[in-house]
């Protein structure tokens, strides 16, 4: 595995504060994978509204598929 960059560890550590579970920040890792999509993750966690593993995680899902799989969003939405 290659060393996180400064932003990843900005957004492990942030996760970190979300829940200890290591499958939780490693699978935002995984998903967030465009310091985009790591900016955005950070900012939902420092806005602080309904921060939760479950909400992160699926915000992080959320972002790679509108980048990778717009086609699968079959609500329309273009906001979390």
């Amino acid at each position: 595995m290659s060393e996180l960059t400064e932003l990843e560890k900005k957004l492990v550590e942030k996760a970190r504060a979300v829940s200890q579970n290591k499958d939780f920040f490693l699978a935002v890792l995984n998903y967030a994978d465009t310091e985009e999509d790591q900016q955005a993750i950070i900012d939902y966690i420092d806005k602080g509204e309904d921060v939760n593993e479950q909400n992160v995680t699926l915000l992080a899902v959320f972002l790679f598929n509108k980048r990778y799989y717009p086609e699968r969003n079959l609500a329309g939405n273009d906001e979390f």
